[in-house]
């Protein structure tokens, strides 16, 4: 389910990321950190400067779903 999502909001513009590092490796003084698109920008950087805690909940209820292990649900799917 959460794949879905994130192949949903994903952006079919390579270039930006070819682009990027392209920059990073001719660059006189490529920069710290390189951002890939309005996705990044306005969710995933915003979301990094939040506590982990906080960051993986907001996650959690984007994805809409509850994440277990895959031992937990190898056992949950045995019993039933």
């Amino acid at each position: 389910m959460w794949n879905n999502i994130y192949v949903s909001m994903s952006s079919t513009k390579i270039h930006y990321v070819v682009d990027n590092y392209l920059h990073a490796l001719t660059a006189k003084y490529p920069r710290h950190r390189y951002y890939c698109g309005w996705d990044a920008i306005f969710v995933y950087v915003p979301l990094s400067l939040l506590p982990t805690w906080w960051a993986d909940f907001v996650v959690r209820m984007l994805g809409k779903q509850e994440l277990q292990p895959a031992v937990v649900e190898k056992k949950l799917k045995k019993n039933n």
